[in-house]
């Protein structure tokens, strides 16, 4: 399956002094990407695959029971996801330059373009006073946090032992590529060090790996 989609979310006021406690329902929301439900695209495979080999089978359906136990009986099973990354939050500041915060190489230490946040002697801007009026979005609209990249993986073989009785053995292997999704930003306080720096607190499974043995009747 592949998916392309937008969810957007209107549920926040800009600033709290635009809630209209009188007529909330004339209360102005602003429209930005929905948190952590936005995925613009996203891939999936699932597979199961019965190798065509053996007694029974599309080849060699004619072996002996002894070989039949090498060769007959495997199987594997897959599931690949890769999806884009939810959108970020907006710094606690405007930008001093206008444009796009993306980066096409992005890197830990530097998520998004920071630079446009200082002034022209490359001085980091001052956080918004309390009680000030925000004129920047909460969110951005095309800065997002990594994607997610997942793949599961088993092998299984059957032994057949008699009418309706088979042993499966089976192998899997959990985030097969062990790729670690990060899904936080440092800070988008614009004060703090860590400001716009990639959170690498991963945030799924690590690989690993599984051995089973089951009995079937």
């Amino acid at each position: 399956s592949y998916t392309i989609a937008k969810t957007l979310e209107q549920v926040s006021v800009q600033n709290a002094q635009f809630f209209n406690l009188a007529d909330v329902e004339s209360t102005l929301l602003i429209k930005q990407p929905a948190d952590q439900i936005d995925i613009p695209q996203k891939f999936n495979i699932t597979a199961v695959i019965e190798l065509p080999f053996g007694r029974g089978r599309h080849f060699a359906s004619q072996v002996p029971k002894a070989l039949d136990y090498i060769i007959g009986g495997w199987g594997l099973d897959m599931n690949i996801t890769y999806m884009k990354g939810w959108a970020i939050a907006y710094p606690n500041a405007d930008q001093v330059t206008p444009g796009s915060a993306r980066l096409d190489n992005p890197t830990i230490a530097r998520w998004f373009n920071t630079d446009l946040w200082n002034d022209a002697s490359g001085k980091r801007v001052a956080a918004m006073e309390p009680y000030t009026l925000r004129r920047c979005p909460l969110r951005f609209s095309d800065v997002r946090l990594p994607g997610y990249q997942n793949w599961d993986a088993s092998v299984s073989k059957t032994f057949p032992i008699y009418e309706r009785m088979n042993l499966q053995f089976k192998f899997e292997a959990v985030n097969a590529l062990n790729y670690p999704w990060f899904t936080g930003i440092a800070s988008v306080d614009v004060t703090n060090a860590q400001f716009g720096r990639l959170n690498p607190v991963q945030n799924n499974l690590p690989r690993f790996l599984k051995l089973g043995l089951v009995l079937r009747w």
